[in-house]
């Protein structure tokens, strides 16, 4: 379980990676975080896709 503070972090990570202001860094550790559980990696599915909705 991630604390809030490591929550926001990634949360940030993704909302960078959506609108493409994430850095290369920052995008390897937000792909090594999905690739740590199939759960991480639908929450950022589930994002990008609200985010296609909404444009």
């Amino acid at each position: 379980m991630m604390s809030e503070q490591e929550e926001f972090y990634i949360d940030s990570l993704i909302a960078k990676y959506i609108v493409g202001e994430i850095s290369p860094s920052e995008e390897k550790e937000l792909k090594e975080w999905c690739a740590l559980s199939e759960e991480n990696q639908k929450v950022l599915d589930d994002e990008l896709l609200i985010f296609q909705k909404q444009i």
